[in-house]
């Protein structure tokens, strides 16, 4: 069943710096009818302040992925890896067995607006894999089913379907019969 959470619905917090509203239980917001949906755990829209940003924090064992859509994003990790998304791209980091990185405003005049959405990984304590392969998605894109699921499930090491009409869109990255995590059929293994 699909249930509609509208936007002013979500938890919110403003703290001068950053604004921020939390689709589900997240930090200060605890709400027990939303804490997230199977792998799904975070999905987050933030505003942060020109210079201002989120210092060096811990994660493990969590599929990372950010997404702007106004402003600049830079991003530094304990692996030695660093980079600034602009608006339209994602970027994911796989934190497995362990990962330290911060993000920030790049701008120092202009607000960065971007969703940030965190998902189970399918096995834990992994090394981890930051990914600044950035992707492009325009607004109104189209992206195909042959492609999407794919790519989404290689890249965060998630189980993804594209389409529930269509098993051919279906894919695990650890299973080239099903995932057992899910129970989702797949119809080839990724590689």
């Amino acid at each position: 069943m699909l249930t509609i959470r509208k936007a002013k619905e979500r938890g919110h917090a403003n703290y001068g710096w950053l604004d921020t509203s939390h689709t589900f239980s997240f930090a200060s917001y605890q709400d027990p009818n939303h804490r997230g949906v199977r792998s799904l755990r975070v999905i987050n829209e933030d505003r942060v302040a020109p210079g201002k940003g989120f210092e060096t924090q811990s994660h493990s064992n969590m599929e990372i992925v950010s997404y702007v859509l106004e402003g600049a994003l830079e991003h530094k990790d304990s692996m030695g890896h660093q980079g600034v998304l602009k608006p339209g791209e994602f970027q994911r980091i796989s934190a497995g067995s362990g990962i330290q990185h911060s993000e920030f405003n790049h701008s120092k005049e202009e607000l960065v607006h971007f969703y940030q959405i965190w998902l189970l990984p399918v096995a834990q304590n992994i090394p981890p894999s930051p990914h600044f392969s950035q992707l492009l998605v325009k607004l109104g894109q189209y992206v195909t089913p042959s492609s999407s699921p794919k790519a989404l499930a290689l890249s965060t090491r998630q189980c993804s379907r594209a389409f529930e009409n269509e098993p051919d869109a279906t894919y695990c990255p650890d299973s080239p019969r099903s995932c057992e995590k899910c129970g989702l059929a797949t119809s080839r293994k990724v590689s």
